[in-house]
């Protein structure tokens, strides 16, 4: 809502080697993961406006090519040379699309190219098989419901901006203690943040207390919050064309 996405590549030399605490809020080199969402989307407009006869990788084949078979050189290309090259794939408001894009500042990210594909980002109460293998490594993912990520040590990694733990007053680097007058486990955390989900009429618990420590001081804090356990997924959106599915199938048919 503050730093705009074409920023962060303005500011990736610094951005590189800043911490991952509070990122959120500050943003990292985010050019690398939302770009692959506007690339994505870039891919789905030219399916959709070429009635699926190119795709990006007309683009690709297109704007990496243009110098033919050559020895190794350095090419430079500017931001008309981007949409210059689109134009002549599929004519289209190239340079309005990406500068939407990239100076927008909303609240949430370029998601088009996924609902083009054919899928919708729906939140669910469990995790998908990344989170659990991620949480399997690196401890409590809770991002999506209370805010918070930690690690195996029941130290706090991050806080997500506006969140109900950041409200609470969590910080990355604080340690937590118990969880509803229990000594922390991942497991206890989850627990408790399902026990405020309204189940079958029945209303959930309002709010989780947590101890926490901090620099060697302990408060105890109330996160409020209602909802229970909240994960990213895909769902398949009815009666469209699975674009996405097109887009990650192999180039080249699997060896017999």
């Amino acid at each position: 809502t503050w730093r705009n996405l074409q920023d962060t590549a303005t500011a990736a030399q610094m951005l590189y080697e800043s911490s991952s605490e509070w990122d959120n809020w500050r943003r990292g080199v985010d050019f690398y993961p939302e770009g692959e969402l506007i690339w994505l989307d870039v891919d789905t407009t030219i399916r959709q406006q070429s009635k699926g006869k190119r795709s990006i990788d007309d683009f690709c084949a297109r704007f990496h090519g243009l110098g033919g078979n050559t020895a190794p050189q350095v090419v430079p290309y500017t931001f008309d040379d981007v949409v210059n090259n689109l134009n002549a794939v599929q004519p289209y408001d190239w340079a309005g699309f990406l500068r939407e894009r990239l100076d927008s500042k909303s609240p949430h990210a370029p998601i088009d190219g996924i609902t083009h594909g054919g899928y919708t980002l729906i939140y669910g109460d469990h995790p998908n098989q990344i989170t659990q293998a991620t949480e399997a490594l690196k401890g409590a993912n809770a991002w999506y419901s209370i805010g918070l990520l930690v690690n195996p040590q029941a130290e706090v990694l991050d806080v997500r901006m506006g969140s109900a733990a950041d409200q609470a007053g969590f910080g990355p680097g604080m340690k937590i203690i118990a969880v509803n007058g229990r000594g922390y486990s991942a497991d206890l955390l989850h627990d408790a943040i399902r026990s405020t989900e309204n189940v079958d009429g029945k209303i959930g618990a309002s709010s989780i207390q947590i101890i926490l420590e901090n620099t060697g001081y302990f408060r105890v804090v109330n996160v409020k919050y209602q909802g229970g356990e909240r994960y990213p997924s895909l769902e398949r959106i009815t009666n469209t064309p699975d674009l996405l599915d097109d887009i990650l199938a192999p180039r080249v048919p699997a060896s017999k």
